[in-house]
This record gives structure tokens, sequence and C-alpha cells, in this order.
């Protein structure tokens, strides 16, 4: 599993990422803080709460695996659920980092709107290339991160969760 690594000559020992860590896998070292790889679940609390950009995932060739894991969970789920479910997706207020964070943070583009369907990876494949066109053709989701999204649509595709085909249909 991939997991965020601190880098002690920019970490400013302030320990805000200790406080938001679930597990407490973050430690006092002499002058900054350590993640203790045995505790950390890599959920990336603290790489999004580091104002310094002390804290950062090691995007390694673990990245590739864990997208398709994510896609594979979700088929299972979407399996077990077959023509029960339903996707929307909220393009609102919309940040490089994780929603999951209880802060306001910096947007990336302008609101969007709110997009619906029956097809988890269309619905994700829509939203990116919304985002992507209001950035003005450059992705903005990949700023500050050298991860590439689409793998895991891609993935998605290839076992079946649903199609990067879609067709946009506006309502008012």
């Amino acid at each position: 599993m991939t997991h965020p690594r601190v880098n002690a000559k920019k970490c400013r020992d302030c320990s805000v990422c200790m406080a938001f860590c679930p597990e407490a896998a973050i430690v006092q070292a002499e002058g900054h803080v350590v993640i203790e790889p045995a505790k950390c679940i890599g959920c990336g609390e603290c790489l999004v709460v580091c104002k310094y950009g002390a804290v950062k995932m090691k995007w390694d060739e673990d990245s590739l695996r864990i997208q398709e894991k994510l896609a594979e969970y979700a088929f299972r789920v979407f399996a077990h659920f077959k023509g029960k479910a339903g996707f929307v997706s909220f393009l609102v207020k919309i940040t490089k980092d994780c929603d999951c964070m209880a802060k306001d943070q910096k947007r990336i583009v302008d609101d969007i709107g709110i997009l619906a369907s029956l097809d988890p990876v269309a619905v994700d494949q829509a939203t990116a290339d919304l985002i992507v066109e209001r950035g003005g053709g450059k992705d903005p989701l990949r700023a500050g991160y050298d991860l590439d999204w689409s793998a895991q649509l891609a993935h998605g595709e290839k076992i079946g969760l649903g199609s990067t085909d879609y067709e946009l249909v506006e309502l008012s």
C-alpha cells in the first residue's frame, strides 16, 4: 500500500497532521514528525492538512494497483445492487484535494452543476471531462499530484463496471 512520507526539511513541527491522523500513526521526532508505516492506513488526511507541503504521497508502482483495486471494489458493490443503483456527482466547490476534508479550500474551477447516471464510470468520466474543460484544457485534477486518474476509469471499463462513453444531456 502507498503511504505518505514526511520531508523533514519542509516540516515545521506544527503537529497539525498529528491531530488529523485517525490512527495516531504520526509521531514526534527531533524537529519534525514521522509517519509509522505499520500504523498508517494511507488515508491521506495528513497530506491535505499540511500547509507547508512537507507531507507527500509516494506515488510509485503501487498507484496503478490501488486505482485498479478501487474499481474492483466498486464493481463488487455495484454487482450486488445491479439495477438498483444510481450515481450522482455534485460539481460544486471543486478543490484539488479530497472532499472528505472538513475545511474550505481554494477552488480549482467554478461550480459546474450536478451530474447523474446509472453508469458509475460514465458519470466519473463526464465529471473529469467537464473539470478539464473548465480548467481551460489543462487538467487541474493532476495539479500537485503526479497521478493518472484515468487509469481507474479505464480499469473500471475493462472489468465491466461501466463505460467511459457518455452523452451529456443538459436539463434546465
